[in-house]
């Protein structure tokens, strides 16, 4: 139930809450995660508390349950797969040196394909901090944590070979 969760915030008072996810919490509660989510927000903002909210996506990448969930936080985010059709060459965008060195299997084949140890966080739909569209990139490292991967600068220094 979303109320236990802000219960446990009211008792350790902590700088940011996680709801994963708004289906759970909303099955379990007999509510709607749109509900959930509204719930959730307003406790966040009156308790000047930073929450992240995380829905499900479709395969075909759409929020489930609606979009009414969105008219209550700040950004909407999703975390998807890299696919080069879409986002571009990876030996562009971070250098083959770069893939290399952090291990992330990359070859040529078809670029409608993710590929699988890339993932991109990108604002969609709603963003009140910036455009809509912005990336970061990420990786999962050996060590199993995952890590965020620059893009290399457009302009390389003078006598730097990648």
């Amino acid at each position: 139930h979303v109320e236990d969760i802000l219960n446990v915030c009211d008792e350790y008072h902590p700088a940011m809450a996680v709801v994963d996810s708004l289906q759970a919490v909303s099955e379990n509660s007999g509510t709607t995660s749109d509900q959930v989510a509204r719930v959730f927000a307003h406790y966040c903002k009156t308790h000047h508390m930073c929450g992240v909210a995380i829905n499900h996506m479709t395969k075909s990448f759409d929020i489930t349950g609606g979009m009414g969930a969105s008219h209550y936080v700040d950004t909407v985010m999703a975390f998807e797969p890299f696919i080069p059709e879409l986002d571009g060459d990876p030996a562009e965008l971070f250098g083959k040196r770069a893939l290399q060195d952090h291990e992330i299997a990359y070859h040529k084949r078809d670029a409608s394909e993710p590929i699988e140890d890339l993932r991109i966080l990108r604002t969609v739909l709603k963003n009140r901090y910036g455009p809509i569209g912005e990336k970061a990139y990420f990786y999962t490292a050996k060590s199993g944590r995952i890590e965020e991967l620059k893009k290399r600068p457009r302009v390389l220094p003078f006598g730097t070979r990648d």
